[in-house]
């Protein structure tokens, strides 16, 4: 989307008028569910996947969109509907904008070719950040592991701060506080006591396994509306088009 934003007033004697071209970023053009995987899902453990607290929840109801099928075993919980069977949408569906235009929006960017546990690049406290981690060592995808301990875990984004996470490989969270969207292009894990607020996407096949610990404290992702808004409209506000400024006088 673009506007023209033009602004007079006066430069020395002489009226002035400039104007300049700026392109608007739409986030979240299609989120189908809170977590939408490319291939099944398995929610076990103490852990609870849920399509959002009331007035926050996703429009579509939808906890799991899985190519596969999305099943809860032992203390494993879904809340909202399931749809399986169902092609996972891509990147550009998801985020309204290619990966090269998510790219050139990150403000962390890091690189990673083996396995790596809290990585450096994303520390603990990080916010209000695009965020793009590849983790490959040519074709092979490596693992991204965030692992935090205590009640608040490793903590990424807040409420009013989200984050967007990109990993391309693999993604393991263990007792992490996140708030914003994530989307892994290899095989996305969790464990133990994790809470999670936005949505997740897995774009690889193998099976996503989401998994809680401890009475009380297992992991617990819900859809958030009010964090993606947040990332829509804090992430990509208004950028000018380079070559788009002009200024005229008199």
């Amino acid at each position: 989307y673009y506007y023209k934003v033009t602004s007079t007033g006066t430069y020395g004697a002489q009226s002035a008028l400039a104007q300049v071209i700026v392109k608007k970023y739409f986030f979240g053009l299609t989120i189908p569910a809170t977590i939408a995987a490319g291939g099944g899902v398995v929610v076990g453990g103490n852990a609870t996947v849920t399509s959002g607290e009331s007035g926050d929840e996703n429009p579509t109801g939808v906890a799991i969109q899985s190519a596969g099928t999305a099943s809860a075993t032992g203390s494993g919980e879904i809340s909202g509907s399931v749809v399986n069977d169902t092609t996972f949408p891509g990147f550009e569906a998801i985020f309204g904008m290619t990966t090269t235009e998510m790219y050139a929006n990150a403000g962390i960017k890091a690189s990673y070719t083996s396995n790596t546990s809290n990585p450096g690049a994303v520390p603990s406290g990080t916010i209000g950040k695009v965020i793009w981690i590849t983790a490959k060592d040519g074709g092979l995808k490596k693992d991204i592991t965030f692992t935090g301990s205590g009640p608040g875990g490793y903590m990424i984004g807040s409420a009013s701060q989200p984050v967007i996470m990109v990993v391309d490989g693999n993604l393991n969270l263990n007792t992490v506080t996140f708030y914003g969207a994530i989307y892994v292009t290899g095989v996305f894990r969790n464990q133990g006591g994790s809470q999670i607020r936005g949505s997740i996407a897995v774009e690889g096949t193998a099976e996503t396994d989401i998994l809680g610990t401890g009475a009380g404290d297992g992991t617990k992702i819900e859809y958030s509306k009010s964090v993606l808004r947040n990332i829509n409209e804090k992430l990509f506000p208004f950028r000018p088009v380079k070559g788009s400024w002009d200024m005229s006088r008199g």
